[in-house]
């Protein structure tokens, strides 16, 4: 009898550290960087009387925003990881397979940062023209797009230039969560979800010990 415990709650975290690779695939894909934020190698501002200077908190990292980034950030997530309908992700997702002449199922999200600005003493800085923006990062190799969601709505980004050293230059006339979409050939994404199958794993460990322990021993006659 405990040998059959044994085997159903084995089976049980096996079928636990199986549950990623038999999920449906999500769009979110890892990032060869370990979720770091891509680095930032230039920036300038199109206003000249803006001397804003830059920041890139990758997603790993969402606690350290505001909360107004932090929600945003979340939410973008969500539409991404867990494919929480929203039309306009759906667009221009459909926009960068067209014009890279695949289809959406060959795209994946690789990397999700914010980038926000600070020390900035234009009084109206709304009215700012926006920022030319370098970064550098592993995935830009394959990188097929950019995309950046407002809180509401998400919209492509204009990308300027793709060099072979990794770097990726694009204007963004607001600064928010920003995205690279990329040919999706990485290894699948497993998000924040390990912690549970972790979980499930130390359960059935500690199921498996307290029911073994409780059987009775049989007695030798």
């Amino acid at each position: 009898m405990k040998k059959i415990l044994a085997i159903c709650l084995t089976l049980v975290m096996v079928v636990s550290l199986g549950v990623t690779a038999f999920a449906a695939p999500g769009i979110f894909i890892s990032s060869p960087s370990g979720n770091l934020a891509p680095e930032l190698v230039d920036y300038t501002a199109e206003s000249e009387d803006c001397n804003a200077k830059l920041t890139i908190t990758p997603y790993a990292d969402r606690k350290n925003l505001d909360n107004k980034a932090l929600a945003e950030i979340e939410e973008a997530y969500k539409h991404i990881a867990k494919r929480m309908k929203n039309v306009s992700f759906d667009e221009v997702l459909k926009e960068i397979a067209d014009k890279n002449q695949l289809t959406v199922s060959e795209l994946a999200v690789s990397d999700l940062f914010d980038i926000s600005y600070y020390n900035c003493e234009v009084e109206k800085h709304a009215n700012h023209d926006g920022f030319k923006i370098t970064l550098k990062a592993d995935t830009v190799e394959d990188l097929k797009g950019v995309i950046c969601y407002d809180g509401t709505t998400w919209n492509n980004v204009e990308i300027l230039e793709i060099k072979e050293d990794g770097t990726v230059t694009f204007f963004a006339k607001d600064l928010s969560p920003f995205a690279f979409v990329v040919g999706g050939n990485l290894p699948p994404h497993t998000g924040d979800s390990y912690m549970v199958y972790i979980c499930l794993m130390v359960l059935a460990a500690s199921a498996l010990t307290f029911i073994v322990a409780a059987m009775p021993k049989k007695r030798r006659v």
